[in-house]
């Protein structure tokens, strides 16, 4: 096993709360886990660091990073804008191909949300969504744009997952939003792909003070 299996491992634990803010880690577990060397174990733990997932103390130990609010609101500020601007010079233009794109995700997600619920279940949904808005942003000819979003998301990545776990982001409303989005673009309704672009992006941050509350040594203070 190489440092990037462990890499995108111990990223996918941290990013779906399998390793859970604030929780420690150390290298020798992970070479014990994997069955690799300290090399490997040492280069995934640096990638994860430089990411602001994992966090060195010195003389204390190296830890999964908590999250921070502020970086989460951010996020979703960036997002909503920059998906508004796409979006907005997208409508006019969109076309019965671009939808054929669209609807391969759509018909994904649907067979997702209508299966048996399983402890993935939230995760395989979450990456559905990031491939959706991922392909809106590669129609509108802006794959670049997304790629800096999702380079500085990470705090927001573990916010969303904790919204779906907690239920508090409904993957059956998130895949209707998207519906919606599809119909709008397909019918060039700009006024009303503007407002549940807002609703969808904005409104799992809204319920920030319920998620808190319930898991609030998850947080920075």
């Amino acid at each position: 096993m190489t440092s990037i299996d462990v890499y995108n491992s111990l990223k996918h634990d941290i990013l779906y709360l399998n390793l859970r803010p604030g929780d420690m880690i150390s290298e020798l577990e992970i070479c014990k886990q994997y069955g690799i060397s300290r090399t490997p174990a040492r280069d995934a733990i640096k990638a994860l660091v430089a990411e602001g997932l994992l966090e060195v103390r010195p003389h204390v130990g190296t830890f999964i990073s908590l999250i921070d609010l502020s970086k989460v609101s951010d996020s979703v500020f960036i997002r909503e804008v920059l998906e508004q601007a796409v979006l907005k010079e997208l409508c006019p233009n969109f076309n019965s191909y671009d939808a054929l794109n669209l609807e391969a995700i759509l018909s994904q997600q649907s067979a997702l949300v209508n299966s048996e619920r399983t402890s993935e279940t939230s995760w395989d949904f979450i990456q559905l969504d990031n491939k959706y808005h991922e392909k809106l942003f590669e129609i509108a000819g802006k794959t670049g744009i997304w790629n800096s979003i999702c380079s500085t998301n990470q705090h927001y990545n573990r916010f969303r997952t904790l919204l779906v776990k907690c239920d508090l982001d409904d993957i059956e409303k998130l895949y209707e939003q998207h519906r919606q989005i599809y119909n709008f673009l397909l019918s060039h309704d700009e006024e009303n792909l503007h407002i549940i672009i807002n609703k969808h992006v904005t409104s799992g941050f809204k319920r920030c003070h319920e998620v808190m509350e319930k898991y609030s040594r998850y947080f920075t203070p």
